[in-house]
């Protein structure tokens, strides 16, 4: 029997006109930062959200 990939469990995330720019400087900002890459910078401050949320509850 052959191991069979998992593949990733993709998302979309859509931009207002006005956001495109700022948060793509932002973003950029936060990954050079971080050393990060986009996906890596969401689920981290993702789970860092959460876990802030989880401890003021």
């Amino acid at each position: 029997m052959t191991p069979t990939k998992q593949q990733p469990n993709k998302k979309m995330v859509s931009y207002q006109e006005q956001e495109i720019e700022r948060l793509s400087l932002m973003e950029g900002s936060l990954m050079d930062h971080y050393g990060y890459n986009y996906s890596q910078l969401h689920k981290n401050l993702v789970r860092e959200k959460y876990y802030a949320l989880k401890a003021a509850l």
